[in-house]
Order: C-alpha cells, then sequence, then structure tokens
C-alpha cells in the first residue's frame, strides 16, 4: 500500500515542480507597474531603473520612471524622464501633457513655443513608423525609383514604359521626402542637448568654477539648452537667451540614458 502512495504522490508532484518552474518570473519592469499601483514608488523607482538600464531605448520605462519621480516630488527627475520619453517617442501624448502640467508647478515657468507645421509632421511621421521606419522607407522608395528607372531606359513597350515612368517619378518624390525627414531627425537628435535642472535652486557663474561670480539662480524643473562643457561643467543657454555655467552633475541630460539618482533614493540607502 505504502508503494502504491509514494508511487502516486510521485505522478502528482512531477506535474506540480514542472508547473512551478514553467511559471516566468516577474520582470523588473512588471515589478514596477506592481510595486507603484500599491503606492511604494521608490521601489517601483528602483525596479524600473533595472528595466531601463536593460533597454536603454524604451520610452514607456522613462515615462514610467518620471511618474514616479513625481510622486516622489522629485520635479526635477520627473521633467527630465518625460522630456527623455518624448524625445524617443515624439507622438507620446501623455509625456508632453505631463510636461505641460509640471511647467505650471516649476518656480522657473517658462512658456513653450507652439512647433510648427513641419515638426509636427516630423514628430507625427517619427511616432508613427519609429526612425527604423523612416531609415526603411527611405532605402525601399530609392530601391523602387532605381528599378522603375531603369525600365523605363530599358523598357520597349511605349504603355508600360510610360507607366514606369510615372512610378519612377512618384517613388523618386517619395523616396526624397523620405529622406529629408530622416534629415530632420538626425538634425533633431544632433543638433541640439538639452538638460534639466535637478536640484532645487542653483546658481549659475560667469565661468567653469566656483571662483567666478554668480550672474542668477535657476531651479529644479527648467529644461536648458547645453551648448559647452569643461572640467565637469556644462554652459546652459536659458530660453532667454541667458547663459552661464553649472555643475555638471547638478543636471540631467535628456538625450542620454544616465538614471541620476534623488536625494530621498540616496539617503534611504
Amino acid at each position: 500500500m505504502m508503494r502504491i502512495v509514494m508511487f502516486a504522490w510521485l505522478l502528482l508532484g512531477v506535474p506540480v515542480v514542472w508547473a512551478a518552474t514553467a511559471i516566468p518570473a516577474e520582470t523588473p519592469a512588471r515589478a514596477g507597474v506592481r510595486l507603484y499601483g500599491s503606492g511604494q514608488y521608490d521601489a517601483a523607482d528602483r525596479s524600473w531603473r533595472l528595466a531601463a538600464q536593460a533597454a536603454p531605448g524604451n520610452a514607456e520605462l522613462y515615462y514610467n520612471l518620471g511618474c514616479a519621480a513625481f510622486r516622489r516630488h522629485s520635479l526635477g527627475e520627473a521633467m527630465l524622464y518625460f522630456q527623455r520619453a518624448l524625445w524617443l517617442d515624439p507622438g507620446h501624448a501623455d509625456a508632453r501633457s505631463n510636461i505641460l502640467y509640471i511647467n505650471v508647478l516649476v518656480v522657473d515657468r517658462v512658456p513653450i513655443n507652439p512647433p510648427g507645421v513641419p515638426e509636427i509632421i516630423r514628430d507625427g511621421l517619427v511616432a508613427w513608423l519609429g526612425v527604423n521606419g523612416v531609415s526603411g522607407l527611405m532605402v525601399l522608395t530609392f530601391a523602387f525609383a532605381c528599378r522603375a528607372g531603369w525600365y523605363t531606359l530599358r523598357g520597349r513597350d511605349v504603355p508600360h514604359r510610360r507607366t514606369a515612368r510615372w512610378i519612377f517619378v512618384a517613388t523618386l518624390l517619395l523616396a526624397i521626402a523620405s529622406a529629408i525627414l530622416f534629415w530632420g531627425v538626425v538634425e533633431r537628435d544632433s543638433t541640439v542637448a538639452q538638460g534639466v535642472i535637478l536640484v532645487r535652486q542653483l546658481d549659475v557663474r560667469s565661468g567653469p568654477s566656483q571662483s567666478h561670480p554668480v550672474l542668477f539662480s535657476v531651479h529644479e524643473g527648467l529644461v536648458v539648452e547645453l551648448t559647452a562643457q569643461a572640467d565637469g561643467w556644462r554652459q546652459v543657454v536659458l530660453p532667454n537667451g541667458w547663459n552661464g555655467w553649472v555643475p555638471e552633475n547638478q543636471l540631467g541630460v535628456v538625450q542620454a540614458f544616465d538614471l541620476p539618482v534623488s536625494e530621498r533614493l540616496t539617503d534611504a540607502k
């Protein structure tokens, strides 16, 4: 009887063990969602940081980090991550809306110039196709244009040759448009570097050292343009044209994938 019981236990236990091992472990991204939903914002932040380190180009993870930072009352970090999510995904409507909301809360309120029609078209297409999709469209349309051009020159059938000519013109125009779009994306990502002030108040100096006089002060959450770098300092330009130097470790770069640690998280450790 004992042998029968042991044999039955083995038969039932093996599927249970297999099922337990087959259940996938919770990913850091999913853990962050669970922790955020239960109000554990610091823990959610740490989980999403792990996920962002593994997938630095994921706009949704930076959006989540921005939400966690906002819940922890870190407006600078929240603005940084929402701006980064929008940089990676120009069509991210929630990130854009949260940026507008934070601009109402920060001390240095800077009016945002509405984007022009070319920028709206560019950002909309990039959000729809992605950067890889835009480059793929450019290559594909140029290939079709070359093929249609070759058939136009080599074809002997006049009606088909005329059709090929129209196809060649259409694909060539589309290829040129996609090339202009791709150039606009490259120019956007390479010519302008933005930073976000991460500390409550920061003195802006006339040069890259503490010995230079203070020109003015800026506050947490302000988005600035970065123009130069020297010995751990960054030159910043405000939207109104004022410029000066601030310590590099007091701001976060939008067009980067670093994850600055807030003072609250540092103290908690």
